[in-house]
């Protein structure tokens, strides 16, 4: 996200229906 904060367009291209794998868990337990 470093070159959005510059000004860059930028476009996150995700599967249909699944989204983004990195969201789907196991999260890191404080």
């Amino acid at each position: 996200m470093i070159l959005a904060d510059m000004g860059a367009d930028v476009i996150k291209i995700e599967r249909p229906g699944t989204g983004d794998l990195a969201r789907n868990g196991p999260f890191h337990q404080d």
